[in-house]
Parts: structure tokens; sequence; C-alpha cells
């Protein structure tokens, strides 16, 4: 056991003890000096551009009839979705070769899908996105935040 008095040791009298003063304070000063200087590696910047893109929000109709399902894209290296709301609700969503599938009850004649997306390094006809749709409206959103 330690005795009750025990305190810890004074850790910088024993620095100080064992070198001179003027050692440690020139120590402090030069390490307060290399860490202040610039390194030459943080300078160099790269030009602040965005790959070319394109955003867009679409509205697609799709009339089921007969049909129980709709393919719909999903995000991937260069195409990412900001948003998606489909109307009335899936029963059943499923992933697969790049394409959403969503499965509709029984008896569901039409869906609605509203859909922000942004395109990277290529055009894509928002048709081929969302194949079968008996109507597309495009609202092209690129021109808002030009970078």
């Amino acid at each position: 056991m330690f005795p009750r008095n025990a305190r810890p040791p004074d850790m910088r009298s024993n620095i100080t003890a064992t070198g001179d003063k003027f050692a440690c304070r020139l120590r402090r000063v030069l390490l307060a000096l290399a860490s202040s200087l610039p390194l030459g590696g943080c300078a160099v910047v790269p030009d602040a551009a965005w790959p070319t893109h394109h955003d867009r929000e679409v509205c697609a109709t799709y009339d089921l009839d007969g049909a129980r399902g709709i393919d719909l894209p999903y995000s991937s290296s260069d195409f990412t979705i900001y948003g998606l709301v489909v109307f009335p609700l899936p029963a059943r969503e499923s992933f697969s070769s790049g394409r959403r599938e969503l499965e509709f009850a029984p008896g569901t004649k039409e869906v609605t899908v509203r859909c922000r997306y942004r395109v990277y390094g290529r055009e894509d006809s928002p048709t081929r996105l969302f194949p079968g749709a008996k109507n597309v409206t495009t609202l092209d959103l690129s021109h808002a935040d030009k970078h």
C-alpha cells in the first residue's frame, strides 16, 4: 500500500534538474518555431473543377395494364439519385443488374415517379433511364448551379 501522504513526483523539477534551464527553454523555442513553419506540400492544391455533369428532375407516369412492376435506375459511380418518390408505394422492391425493380399490388393501374438525379460525364436520355413510361417530363437543373 501507498502511504496516505504520497504525492506524484513533480515532473517539471525532474526535467530541469537533469539539464540546465537555458537548454530546456531553447528546446521549447526551437520546437515552437519548427511547428509554425509552412510545409511546401500543403501549398499545392488542384484546380477547383467539377466533372461534367447534368442535374435533372423527372416526372414519369406508367400505365401498368396487366403488368405488376416497373424498372427504375439506382445510384452508381456515374449516376446519383438525390430523391425518388413513387406513388402509390410499391408492394416489393428488389435490385439486380443496375436496375431497381418495383412490384405493385394487383389492381394498380397507374404509377407516378418523381426522381431528382445527377449524371456524370455522359448524356443520358430520361426516356432511356425510365423505360416503359407513357409520359416523361424533364426539368434540366444544370444551369442552376454552375461550378
